[in-house]
């Protein structure tokens, strides 16, 4: 990620930050503070989809069951959204599962009952907007950078923003997420460790 890219996504954040902090009372009505312990979940596959959570502190990782293996799709940190990627779809059942990597403090959004707020609060396409944004922007950030990056710039980069994930998190799940074998992940740390970049 660029420096422009980084300056972008931490703008989002702060914006959507202030008026998290600016509407507490109204947000209240359609998201909920909640805290799980590391290893429990926070979304189920067959779960309603039409839910968005905002992480306040912790690492969570998105994954799906592809020929009956665990896929890692998405690792998220502090001030990241994370969705399931049928969010938006009314009626819709979640085709992922997002699991706390350590314990974990977020807002789960509902999306039904912010959408019924609407009509009486136009500013709240505020917030909507920037979920949005942010949501699509990191999305699209992360396609991007798979199909221009290799695995090993993938690896640095996940660990500069989050140097605790290795602590945290079993190397299947980063080789999954990384689309290489453990093997591969292990010839990457032990170059790496070698300052063979």
């Amino acid at each position: 990620m660029n420096k422009n890219q980084s300056t972008l996504i931490n703008d989002l954040k702060q914006t959507l930050n202030s008026i998290l902090e600016d509407e507490s009372a109204l947000i209240e009505k359609f998201a909920i503070k909640k805290n799980v312990r590391k290893c429990e979940f926070i979304l189920n596959v067959g779960n309603s989809a039409h839910v968005s959570y905002y992480i306040l502190q912790g690492i969570s990782r998105s994954f799906i069951i592809e020929n009956g293996l665990e896929v890692t799709t998405q690792f998220s940190f502090l001030s990241d959204i994370v969705s399931p990627i049928n969010a938006y779809h009314n009626n819709s059942q979640s085709d992922e599962s997002i699991q706390a990597l350590t314990d974990l403090e977020y807002l789960e959004i509902n999306m039904d009952k912010f959408e019924r707020l609407l009509p009486k609060n136009p500013h709240l396409r505020d917030i909507e907007k920037r979920i949005y944004q942010l949501h699509n922007y990191q999305l699209g950030m992360r396609v991007r950078s798979f199909q221009t990056k290799t695995a090993k710039q993938h690896y640095l980069e996940i660990i500069a923003r989050e140097p605790r994930i290795i602590k945290h998190c079993q190397l299947s799940y980063l080789a999954t997420y990384l689309g290489i074998s453990l093997g591969s992940l292990s010839r990457i740390r032990k170059e790496i460790k070698n300052n063979i970049i």
